[in-house]
């Protein structure tokens, strides 16, 4: 071989293979971008449904005792209203009839 065909294959070969290492550069950091943000995405609905897990089974455990509390204290006032209420009829009858 030559000096000029050694020189041209030195010289050839990196200006081809430069550009087609740097578009193989792009395209594989584009991959690895795409694969990167669609676990991330994933992670994050992930974080989401399991906070909305959390949200559903803790709002009915909040929320009972101060239900319950609250109907025992309106059972308790309207029990308390029909025995005033019968009280007061009872009174009303006796009363009727002592006349």
């Amino acid at each position: 071989m030559e000096w000029q065909v050694i020189l041209a294959l030195v010289l050839g070969i990196p200006a081809i293979l430069f550009p087609l290492a740097f578009v193989w550069y792009l395209n594989i950091s584009g991959l690895y971008q795409v694969v990167r943000d669609a676990r991330q995405r994933q992670k994050r609905r992930i974080a989401r449904e399991s906070r909305t897990v959390v949200i559903v089974l803790a709002v009915p455990a909040i929320l009972f005792p101060v239900a319950y509390v609250w109907y025992l204290n309106i059972g308790g006032l309207l029990a308390a209203l029909r025995e005033k209420r019968k009280a007061t009829r009872r009174a009303a009858e006796t009363h009727v009839v002592a006349r």
